[in-house]
């Protein structure tokens, strides 16, 4: 019984890895691909916006770094204050559940919930048919629940023993093309390709 909690971690623990390992390279990837771009020296620190020059340690009352010009950075946040603002097409509710039980301790303690508005599970936490909610636009669009894996760990209040956990918790509310109202979306793809082509 206890080799088969044992594999069961370790092979947890492993994929967890994994994951962490691919983000992690995600990351680095985005970094080398700011640092690539021209506008970036080699030796400037993003979160600090400042060109770091000099390789020793630094000591109180020196300059160890040269400020970037204020005028490039200025019109990036103009740049981005000039992007348009989107809203989501369906109404949603968002729902903290704290984790407390009187046999486990659980890592992260809390979590948040977002709930389509009309989704029957708000109220009620059992498998329920969820009410149709429509999209504020185009009618006929439906607002469809999403969820997602939650991974945690928790232990017993007596214990040291972490073991791995698992709850799908809703995630938010998707404007959805309904099959049964208007078919299948690809016949529409299609059409406006060809619209395009003439």
């Amino acid at each position: 019984m206890h080799r088969a909690t044992y594999l069961a971690l370790v092979l947890t623990l492993a994929m967890m890895t994994k994951a962490t390992y691919n983000y992690c390279q995600r990351c680095n990837q985005s970094f080398e691909a700011l640092r690539k771009n021209s506008r970036y020296p080699e030796n400037f620190h993003p979160l600090l916006r400042v060109q770091l020059t000099g390789g020793g340690s630094h000591l109180p009352g020196q300059e160890n770094y040269v400020e970037e010009e204020e005028q490039p950075m200025s019109n990036v946040r103009d740049d981005r204050n000039l992007s348009p603002e989107y809203r989501s097409l369906c109404e949603t509710v968002t729902k903290t559940t704290e984790l407390r039980d009187t046999e486990y301790e659980y890592l992260p303690p809390l979590y948040h919930e977002v709930y389509c508005k009309n989704h029957a599970l708000i109220n009620n936490l059992q498998n329920a048919n969820p009410l149709i909610q429509e999209c504020v636009h185009p009618p006929g669009f439906h607002c469809v629940q999403k969820s997602k894996t939650l991974f945690l760990v928790r232990r017993r209040r007596n214990s040291d023993c972490w073991e791995p956990d698992v709850k799908e918790i809703a995630s938010g509310c998707d404007c959805m093309w309904p099959i049964s109202t208007f078919g299948d979306i690809i016949e529409h793809y299609q059409s406006k390709e060809s619209e395009l082509r003439n």
